[in-house]
């Protein structure tokens, strides 16, 4: 866009690279919406409504009704790119202590894998650890989630989260 090809170029250009089938399906909504004589934003509230926030469709409108689409699209870029290194960044930290919990459920049980000990077997205790420590994290994982998204549409429920050391800072950074 900010090398002056009309979006229509600019996505066909994009979806011919190849990308991963998420980001094709994007492109392929954006394409649809773009060959019906749509403006960006339209497209992008029309084909890829679950994929977009309305900010960053607002942003687009804005863009496309100054005639700067290139301004909110760099914004975009780089908003994109700092949440995409802050994930990378969450997700490195969290391997350490996931090793940890692991080690702290197998190295209990080594002893008795080693000599039995007649208590039964202890590979199906630790096998059973480790499921249960799955299915609460992911238990805990969806009751974030749901957390989160009722808390967009909750001023209370945000001001309580807000207030968590730690998650409430992150949240607000973000």
């Amino acid at each position: 866009i900010g090398a002056d090809f009309h979006a229509d170029r600019a996505v066909d250009l994009l979806a011919a690279q190849n990308p991963p089938p998420p980001r094709k399906a994007f492109l392929e909504g954006l394409q649809r919406g773009l060959a019906r004589g749509e403006g960006l934003a339209k497209a992008l509230e029309q084909e890829n409504r679950a994929l977009v926030t309305g900010m960053e469709i607002a942003l687009v409108s804005a863009g496309e009704t100054s005639g700067r689409l290139a301004q909110p699209l760099e914004h975009l870029a780089r908003y994109f790119a700092a949440f995409d290194s802050g994930m990378r960044q969450a997700k490195g930290a969290m391997i350490y202590p996931l090793i940890l919990v692991h080690l702290g459920i197998v190295l209990p049980e080594l002893p008795a894998l080693i000599v039995d000990t007649g208590g039964g077997s202890p590979l199906a205790s630790i096998v059973t650890k480790i499921a249960v420590f799955w299915l609460l994290a992911l238990v805990v994982w969806q009751i974030w989630k749901w957390i989160s998204a009722t808390a967009v549409k909750s001023a209370a429920l945000d001001r309580v989260l807000n207030r968590l050391p730690l998650i409430g800072q992150a949240r607000r950074h973000w």
